[in-house]
């Protein structure tokens, strides 16, 4: 039999406890599962083109499984930095290419998008808001920090895990629907 040194768990044990964990949410990761495949109507047949190699692929195939899997705050990060690799590397990879910084940061990707008139002004508030939903989650907050994601809990009088799956929501919204902008369709 072959043991895990650390746990003392073999593989039929550590496959019970997934398939455990599994099915506790599969209702809530099948909902999840059918609300990707609605928001995949706005793309067309051939699916989306991901400017950006690796990094945008990997962030976009991973935020999707974060997504159902119910990882909320993995979600926001991933859709947020796919965002701005996204448009950087549209941008970049243009006729007319738009200069940035080699360390552009998302503000001004944002700005050169607009200009270019690959996002509107609503893309551009919806990714600033993207982005203000990210920053608390990758820098530090005080609880008392009306950012933190506790303190807008009690705020709303609402649990944390309501908050954080409101935010991943409109974050893959926001990702599915600059997919299925003109630019990146196939």
């Amino acid at each position: 039999m072959n043991r895990n040194f650390l746990s003392g768990l073999d593989d039929v044990d550590l496959a019970q406890h997934l398939i455990a964990e599994f099915h506790d949410d599969i209702r809530e990761r099948i909902g999840r599962l059918h609300m990707l495949t609605d928001l995949s109507q706005g793309l067309c047949i051939g699916g989306a083109m991901l400017p950006g190699g690796t990094i945008s692929y990997r962030a976009w195939t991973e935020a999707r499984q974060c997504f159902i899997s119910g990882h909320f705050v993995a979600t926001v990060l991933l859709c947020q930095g796919l965002m701005e690799n996204l448009l950087a590397s549209e941008l970049a990879s243009r006729l007319e290419q738009i200069e940035l910084p080699n360390k552009a940061t998302a503000k001004k990707i944002r700005a050169k998008s607009l200009v270019a008139g690959l996002i509107t002004e609503d893309d551009e508030r919806d990714l600033e808001r993207l982005e203000s939903l990210r920053n608390p989650l990758t820098h530090y907050r005080d609880a008392n920090d009306p950012e933190h994601i506790d303190q807008q809990a009690m705020q709303e009088n609402v649990f944390s895990d309501s908050i954080l799956e409101r935010n991943a929501v409109f974050a893959i919204t926001t990702a599915m629907r600059m997919l299925a902008k003109p630019s990146f369709r196939l």
